[in-house]
């Protein structure tokens, strides 16, 4: 009974601090705050045990979503957008310097970065390099999107997406298919058009060639 008031409290608190003119998502954020408060309880439970100090705390998510339309899009999207995918991982350890690396990494790079902070030589049956050397990070991200609901792999094509700092590509391929016969269905370029919102696709005066380091 107690935690359950103390989760709407955290719920209130976050609701009175509201203005008038939001457009969010109270449901994504009402998440947001109640994962929070489970962190916040993790951690006073370690210090209770007088564990924390000995501890390894690594926090990560699963992919995000801007499903409800405002206030990232206008328009309803379930996709392989970069805000979709912009997965925060938090890594605590005492005494450890807070650091913050935005580069490109993939799920391998978790387990060795934590044997790398804990200055353990990492077992040579894992893959992944350690993001604390600033030379193990990535030049792109490939992520993979199966589409919305429950997907009938048989008749509907996967999404694979390509992104680096300047371009995003998705490319759609049936498991019936070669990979080569795919088509190339959106092309954004980053730099200019941040919120990906302009398929170059659909653009007469595109040229894929200059795409093309991205697609090999």
């Amino acid at each position: 009974k107690q935690t359950v008031i103390e989760e709407i409290n955290a719920l209130k608190t976050y609701l009175s601090k509201i203005s008038g003119n939001f457009k969010g998502s109270l449901i994504y954020d009402f998440s947001v705050v109640y994962v929070d408060l489970c962190i916040s309880r993790l951690f006073e439970g370690l210090k209770k045990l007088n564990l924390l100090d000995n501890t390894v705390v690594v926090i990560t998510s699963d992919h995000g979503c801007s499903y409800v339309n405002s206030p990232i899009r206008e328009t309803f999207v379930n996709n392989y957008h970069t805000e979709n995918y912009k997965i925060p991982l938090y890594v605590y350890m005492k005494d450890i310097s807070p650091n913050t690396y935005n580069q490109y990494y993939t799920n391998e790079d978790v387990l060795p970065t934590i044997y790398d902070l804990c200055d353990i030589p990492a077992p040579q049956n894992i893959s992944g390099l350690s993001i604390l050397d600033v030379n193990n990070c990535h030049s792109f991200a490939i992520s993979e999107f199966m589409g919305g609901g429950c997907p009938d792999m048989r008749l509907r094509p996967i999404n694979y997406v390509i992104r680096d700092n300047r371009f995003l590509i998705a490319y759609n391929v049936k498991l019936t298919q070669d990979f080569g016969d795919g088509e190339i269905a959106e092309v954004y370029d980053r730099v200019i058009d941040k919120s990906e919102e302009n398929n170059l696709m659909r653009s007469n005066n595109f040229s894929v060639d200059i795409i093309e380091y991205l697609l090999n």
